[in-house]
Parts: C-alpha cells; structure tokens; sequence
C-alpha cells in the first residue's frame, strides 16, 4: 500500500486511473502533479499524497509494514494489530480525548519545584491523603477538617472552600473560582482555562503551602496563620525563580556556538513546524572557522507530517547549499537528536520519512569531509530564528547573501536564546 493510511484512498479508482505512482510524479521536478491528482483524486486524499516525501535519487518499491513506526513487520505489532482486528478497534474512530489533558499540560510544563507539580497530579488523581481520602483505604480516625471543623477534610474543601484556605487566596490577591465546582478536577479545569502561566503557578504554589500548614497542624501541633502560609509560599517561589533564572544564565554563558577548526565550515540548520496549519520552515547558516557569516537559506515547506519531518527536510536543504557553494569539509549540526540516530543507525529505515533518510544518507556517505554532529539547542539559535523566519513568510525561497536584521546579533554575539 502507497497510500499513507491504512484505509487506502477514499476516491473510487476510474477506468483510465493511473496503474503506477510514477504516473503521479512531475518527470521534470520531481514534484507530485497537482493536475493529475487533481483528476483522480479527492482533496482529503491529495492533502495526504502530498505528506509523502519524494527523492531526487530513484528508489526501488519496498514492502513497509504501516503498523510498525519503522515500517517493519514484527510478531510483536502484528499481535496488537490482530487483538484490535478481534476487537473491531482498526479501523475504529479514535477514543475520545481525555478532559484533564489540557491540566495535565500547564501543570507539569508549570515553572514551579517539581514536588510541587507532583502535588497537584496527586490532587487531582485522587491520591492525596487527605483525611477523606484515607477512610477509602481503611482509616477510622478524625475525618474533620484542621482549619475550621468541617465534618470532611476533602481536597476541594481543604484548598478551596475552607475559610483558611479563602483567606490565603485573599491575602494572594487571587480571586478564587470555587463556589459552583463539584469536584477537585473541575475545579481546576477553571484555574488553567482562567488564570495566566504566572498565576497557575502562584496557585500551585500556595496550594502546596496551604497542605504543609495542614501536616504541621496534624504531625507537630504548629499552626500558622493563613497570611504566614501565604507569605511563606510566595517568598519561597520567588527565591525558586531567582534561583531558576540564575541557572540558566548560567547554562546560556557554558553552551556556545563553537567555530569549526582551519580549512572547514559549519552549517547549522534547524526545523520549525506549525501543527495547525501544517507548515514548516527550515534554516540553513554556513560559518567559516574565524565564525563569520558565509551563506544562509530560509525556506517554508507546506503539507509536512511532523516536526521530525521540517529537521529532516532541513538537513537536506543544507546539504545542497553545501553541494551548491562547493563546501566540500563541512561539520553539520542540528538540535534533533532523534534525527541524528536515525540518520547514524547501522539498521535501514521503512518509516514514511525513509525516501529522505536514505537520500540524506547517500549525501553524507558520498562525501567524505561532511560530517554530521548533535548540538544543544542553545548553540543552534541562528538557525532557528532562520526557521522560524520561514514558517513566518510567504516567499518559495530566499537566499541569504549577507547577514540578515534577524540574525545580525545572534551571529556578532552568538547570543543564547532560551
């Protein structure tokens, strides 16, 4: 099967409908021929065909496995395959998306200590060992709340409706939903939608004060009053921000771009990729030993599958820059690890991306002085604001013959961007 789905194609064949997928290649540009899926074709389908990769190089027809990411047969995916062909979950519509996801997401990408994200997910999995929560596991002692009696020591009262808890968000000057939630989760599902980044984390910050007052009020008879608990918490995250920020100055001044030795150049290149509508654009930047600007390219891509999809085409691109300006010793570097083992592994690919990684391949094996090199993102920074240059503009190409205003500083000062 061509087609990239595992339903083949919704158009219904015709009786002069082409027999091979080379009769869908432009011979010239090697491009799929708009005009003839156009002819045989759904737009759904084109939108798909479109995804496959095509190589400037011939290819001979494989057999790929579509279960397999790899596009290789394994017992092992075949099993699965074979439990949801019983289960009639194949060609089944995908389940439906969780609700907390989006809570799940800002939570744990929250800047906040990472006990304090693991807070909230036992919060919200139910899991806290709150009094309530404890008498479903076998404890028969007091079940009423520290603060204020209440007869349930639950996680929506103990952090939203105890008169404690209210107080903390008073004296945070955080205006707290509450009132009409039923649950701890809808609770916070109206924190993430309502709140700002800076302020989820506040909230999580001080949920997590508010549970340590709890345990010094139950385990050493310490109470503290709700405007200590608030000052406290907040005085603690703003020593983790500044700390925080000063580990990553740190960080941006020990990871630095780093000139290739006499006689080679360096190409950066680096992908950017848009889910919704998409694009990708790709950034290419070539810098001599001494770190000054060669050349550069910034391209956008329409229809791309993945981000893995934008790094792989923009490793290509750079390629061919070097093959056109006759760079023949030149060190590649690129961010996307995953990419670096694909192209570097001993084992063949049958992946959807494998007409490219094997074209990448022949160019690098072909020319002995290229090498291809795995760097942090912080010393990748020219060529992703080239690529997201890309994404950005409308132009098929453009070549880059002197340093551009968007990269001129990052090149002079090979600035870290985080």
């Amino acid at each position: 099967m061509w087609f990239p789905s595992s339903r083949g194609p919704s158009s219904p064949p015709s009786q002069d409908a082409p027999k091979l997928v080379m009769e869908l290649i432009d011979p010239f540009t090697w491009t799929w021929d708009i005009n003839v899926l156009q002819r045989y074709f759904t737009p759904a389908d084109i939108d798909l065909i479109l995804t496959i990769p095509l190589s400037r190089s011939a290819t001979s027809n494989q057999q790929i496995w579509h279960f397999n990411k790899r596009g290789f047969f394994t017992t092992n995916s075949a099993y699965y395959v074979a439990k949801d062909l019983a289960l009639g979950l194949v060609l089944a519509p995908k389940p439906p998306v969780d609700p907390l996801r989006v809570v799940w997401k800002k939570v744990w990408s929250a800047k906040v200590p990472g006990k304090v994200a693991l807070h909230a997910w036992r919060i919200m999995g139910n899991i806290l060992p709150t009094r309530i929560g404890l008498s479903t596991k076998g404890y028969n002692g007091e079940l009423g709340c520290v603060f204020c009696n209440h007869p349930h020591e639950d996680s929506l009262h103990l952090f939203v409706n105890c008169p404690y808890a209210k107080e903390v968000w008073n004296r945070a000057g955080i205006p707290m939903l509450g009132a009409a939630s039923t649950t701890i989760q809808e609770w916070f599902t109206g924190v993430v939608n309502r709140f700002t980044k800076e302020e989820l984390c506040k909230i999580l910050m001080l949920i997590w004060g508010i549970w340590k007052s709890r345990n010094s009020q139950v385990w050493e008879q310490q109470g503290r009053h709700a405007s200590e608990t608030c000052f406290l918490t907040l005085g603690w995250y703003e020593e983790f921000k500044k700390h925080t920020a000063s580990s990553l100055v740190r960080q941006a001044r020990s990871i630095r771009w780093k000139a290739p030795n006499p006689g080679k150049v360096k190409i950066n290149v680096d992908g950017a990729y848009q889910v919704a509508s998409r694009r990708g654009g790709v950034g290419c930047v070539i810098r001599a030993s001494d770190g000054s600007f060669v050349a550069g390219q910034a391209r956008p891509y329409t229809l791309l599958t993945s981000p893995f999809h934008a790094e792989l085409l923009a490793l290509r691109d750079g390629l061919f820059l070097a093959q056109t300006l006759q760079q023949n010793e030149v060190i590649f570097e690129i961010d996307c690890a995953l990419l670096v083992q694909a192209i570097q592994s001993p084992t063949y690919d049958l992946s959807t991306m494998h007409i490219l990684i094997g074209e990448v391949r022949t160019l690098l094996q072909t020319h002995p002085g290229f090498s291809l090199t795995h760097v942090n993102r912080e010393a990748n920074v020219v060529a992703h604001l080239l690529a997201s240059h890309a994404l950005r503009t409308s132009d098929s190409q453009m070549w880059l013959v002197t340093a551009p205003e968007i990269i001129r500083d990052a090149i002079r000062n090979d600035v870290i961007v985080i």
